[in-house]
C-alpha cells in the first residue's frame, strides 16, 4: 500500500470512529447533556481529538484519542463514554500514613504497578507527608515503600532527593527560601501557645502542652498533639490563632488534622490506651511559605519541570488540605478521609471507595492514569492488617 493511500485510510477510519461516537453521545444527550466537538487543532496535533461540552457543571473535558487506544463505547442503559487512558507521564503526590500506607495487600500492588506501568512511562513519585524525615525512616523500616523521586516531609518544610543509589540529599535551597521568608519566629510560636491558658482549659486540661519531639529539631515547624476533644478542627484552628495574637499570624499557616485510634492508622501514637481517648489532633504551625501545597509546587517546577495539569494528589486528613486547594486539579480522597478533608472537595476531585492504597489506586483508574486490567482486584480490596 503507498504511503498516501496508508494516511487516506487511516483517516477514513479515524473519522468514523468520531462519528459514532457522535452519535453515541448524542443518543445520550438528553439524559447527559453531553455533545461531542471537534478540536480546531486536530491538524497539528497529529490524532484525532474532541472536546466534551455539558455534563456536570457544563464543564468541559478534553479527549485526545490516539491510534493505539482509540475509545471505548458501553452499552446497557444508553452509549456511554468512558476515559481513554492517558499514557503520558504524571506526576504522583501523596500522603504517606493512611493515605498509601495503611494496608499491606493494596501497598504491594501500588509498588509492582508503578514498577511495572508506571515508572516506565517516565511518572514520578513524590512522598508528601507530616512526618520528618527521620521519621519517615522509621516508617521505611515497617512498610515495604518504594523510593520515591522526591520527599516532602514535615508538612512541606523539608524538600530530599534521592541518588541513583538510594543515598538522600536536603534540598537547602528549599529551606533557605522559607528561613528567608517573612517573620518567622518559632521561639514565640511555641511559648505563645505552650503557655495559654485558654488552649490548656479547652484542649488539655490538667496536662501541660509540649511539643512533639519529632518537630523539635526543625527551626521550620512547631508540632503539638491535642486530646480529641472535639471533632471541628476549624474551630481548633481558630483558637490556635487566637493564641498567637503576639504574632504576625498573616505570616504563618496552622495545620489542624484528626486521628481516629477507633480505626487502624500508622500514625504514631495509636492504640495508646494510657490516654483514655478514642483518637487525638495533630496541629503544625508554619511559615506561610512553606506547607504541603507550596512545597509541591516547588517540586514539580524546580526539581521535574511538570506543570499542575501534569500532576495528581491524594490524602486523607487535614494537613493534607494544602494540597487539594492548590492548582493542581486532580485530586484522591481516599475512602477513609477525614472530614476535614472532603470539606473543601472540588468537582474535579475523586473520593475513592477502597481505603489507603486500594483508594489511591481506583482514583488513578478514575482519571485514566491506569488501565483497570492492569490492577489486581485482589490487591485493591483493602483489609486493614498489621504491616
Amino acid at each position: 500500500m503507498l504511503a498516501w493511500q496508508y494516511g487516506a485510510l487511516r483517516a477514513v477510519i479515524l473519522w468514523t470512529i468520531i462519528a459514532a461516537s457522535h452519535v453515541a453521545l448524542s443518543a445520550a444527550a438528553p439524559a447527559s447533556g453531553l455533545g461531542l466537538h471537534p478540536r480546531p487543532d486536530n491538524h497539528w496535533r497529529g490524532e484525532s481529538s474532541f472536546i466534551v461540552r455539558g455534563g456536570v457543571g457544563g464543564r468541559e473535558t478534553d479527549h485526545s484519542i490516539a491510534t493505539a487506544k482509540v475509545l471505548r463505547l458501553v452499552g446497557g442503559g444508553g452509549p456511554t463514554l468512558l476515559p481513554v487512558e492517558n499514557h503520558a507521564p504524571f506526576l504522583l503526590c501523596t500522603d504517606l500514613d493512611d493515605t498509601l500506607v495503611g494496608d499491606a495487600q493494596s501497598l504491594a500492588e501500588f509498588n509492582r504497578l508503578w514498577k511495572e506501568e508506571l515508572a516506565p512511562r517516565g511518572c514520578k513519585l513524590v512522598f508528601n507527608t507530616g512526618r520528618s524525615f527521620i521519621d519517615y525512616l522509621a516508617l521505611r523500616r515497617d512498610w515495604d515503600m518504594l523510593l520515591p523521586d522526591a520527599f516532602i516531609g514535615g508538612c512541606g518544610t523539608q524538600v530530599y532527593t534521592f541518588d541513583a543509589q538510594g543515598q538522600e540529599h536536603p534540598v537547602c535551597a528549599w529551606a533557605e527560601a522559607l528561613q528567608s521568608s517573612g517573620s518567622w519566629d518559632k521561639q514565640q510560636v511555641a511559648s505563645q501557645i505552650l503557655c495559654d491558658a485558654r488552649l490548656k482549659a479547652l484542649y488539655s486540661p490538667g496536662q501541660e502542652l509540649r511539643e512533639k519531639p519529632e518537630s523539635e529539631g526543625s527551626e521550620l515547624l512547631f508540632s503539638l498533639r491535642l486530646p480529641a476533644t472535639t471533632t471541628d478542627v476549624e474551630q481548633v484552628r481558630r483558637d490556635l490563632l487566637a493564641a498567637l495574637h503576639g504574632c504576625n499570624r498573616e505570616e504563618l499557616r496552622v495545620n489542624v488534622a484528626s486521628v481516629s485510634f477507633k480505626a487502624a492508622t500508622t500514625v504514631t501514637g495509636s492504640g495508646n490506651s494510657t490516654s483514655g481517648a478514642d483518637g487525638c489532633l495533630f496541629v503544625d504551625v508554619m511559615p506561610l511559605a512553606a506547607g504541603k501545597g507550596r512545597a509541591l509546587a516547588y517540586v514539580r517546577n524546580t526539581l521535574f519541570a511538570m506543570s499542575a495539569a501534569q500532576c495528581v494528589v491524594a490524602g486523607d486528613s487535614g494537613n493534607d488540605v494544602a494540597m487539594f486547594e492548590s492548582d493542581v486539579e486532580r485530586g484522591i480522597m481516599v475512602g477513609n478521609a477525614k472530614s476535614e478533608l472532603l470539606a473543601v472537595r472540588r468537582p474535579s476531585h475523586f473520593v475513592a471507595s477502597a481505603k489507603y492504597a486500594a483508594g489511591l489506586l481506583q482514583g488513578l483508574y478514575h482519571y485514566g492514569l491506569l488501565e483497570s486490567s492492569a490492577i489486581d482486584q485482589r490487591g485493591v480490596e483493602a483489609r486493614p492488617t498489621s504491616p
